[in-house]
């Protein structure tokens, strides 16, 4: 259901984008299309799913653990699936802790290898939106419901950091929160009994976990952080080719900038894969520097290589990890160096 949502009211929305901004011009741009450049963009699509594969593959050796790279790339790659089609992405963070626990890691485990990569992200994601806005933003229209998304979001991973800080601190507070408002009549239940010691001994696989991320060698800390980086760059990058494919090279780094501030919206969509929002987001925005007349163009091309076709990629990685799942957890490799 949320698959068909989200490619639904984007097809219509980009349907919509295409209508009201085509025009002669239009038919001239895409008689200029230079596909040499739609080639490597594929690549750069690639080459970014690829990297978000050896961002985790960091996190979990920073952790001491080791899940070989095809088994990680399919959690990766199919949690990344479930986040595109559901609204907030909410789906992305369960379905990978459910796949990287029957890879091999406890539930604990599996959880702060998710929430570090998901702390990292919110932190870049966080600086370069600052680094556009330094750079002179001000050049794009940012309309209130955006400029809310992106306060949004850094109030979300100031709370997020918060939150990992104190379990890492205090790892049991969450076990005895609980305990404080569970009837006492609960408590002796053998149900409850062995929720509450699967929880604890959860918690405090997550905080070691958490402890041996921060505490870690510094290269496995560095290499995440770039890998991070060149994920949200060659979002960005990928943009840029599309405008020098249809005869806009000279928007190289202003497109940049743009996709950036368009990124920085998209979690907190509240339909599946951002659909309607993306595209309206996206035109609105390019279309303060892009002919009108190509905005729309544009946006379809955009919209099928950061949607469409890396969807297909990521459904199958989804539909493996899945099918593995079924067999049961896999073994892991501990005290990895």
């Amino acid at each position: 259901m949320y698959l068909t949502v989200a490619l639904g009211v984007s097809a219509i929305a980009c349907a919509v984008v295409s209508i009201l901004t085509v025009d002669s011009k239009t038919f001239k741009a895409v008689s200029s299309i230079n596909t040499f450049y739609f080639g490597i963009v594929a690549v750069v699509v690639v080459g970014r799913w690829l990297c978000e594969c050896l961002r985790f593959r960091m996190i979990t050796r920073a952790m001491g653990k080791d899940i070989p790279f095809g088994r990680l790339s399919k959690a990766v790659l199919g949690s990344a699936f479930t986040g595109a089609i559901t609204p907030y992405r909410a789906g992305g963070f369960p379905a990978q802790v459910f796949f990287l626990s029957r890879y091999g890691l406890t539930g604990g485990e599996a959880t702060a290898v998710s929430t570090a990569g998901g702390v990292v992200s919110l932190l870049v994601m966080a600086l370069s939106f600052s680094v556009v806005v330094f750079l002179g933003a001000a050049s794009f229209r940012i309309h209130v419901g955006a400029r809310t998304a992106l306060v949004l979001a850094g109030l979300v991973s100031v709370v997020v950091m918060i939150l990992t800080l104190s379990l890492i601190k205090k790892p049991l507070k969450v076990v005895k929160l609980i305990n404080a408002v569970i009837p006492g009549f609960l408590k002796k239940k053998e149900c409850f009994i062995r929720f509450e010691k699967g929880l604890a001994n959860n918690i405090c696989d997550f905080t070691e976990s958490m402890r041996t991320f921060v505490r870690g060698r510094k290269h496995h800390l560095i290499s995440v952080f770039l890998l991070t980086m060149v994920f949200w760059f060659s979002g960005a990058l990928a943009v840029s080719l599309i405008l020098r494919g249809l005869g806009y090279p000279q928007y190289f780094w202003k497109a940049m900038m743009g996709q950036i501030v368009v990124s920085s919206i998209l979690p907190f969509a509240p339909v599946p894969g951002a659909s309607g929002i993306a595209e309206a987001a996206f035109a609105g925005i390019f279309s303060v520097f892009i002919n009108k007349s190509t905005a729309g163009i544009l946006t379809v091309i955009w919209r099928f290589f950061t949607m469409y076709f890396p969807m297909l990629l990521l459904a199958v990685a989804f539909f493996l990890a899945l099918k593995d799942s079924k067999v049961g957890r896999k073994a892991v490799v501990n005290g990895c160096d």
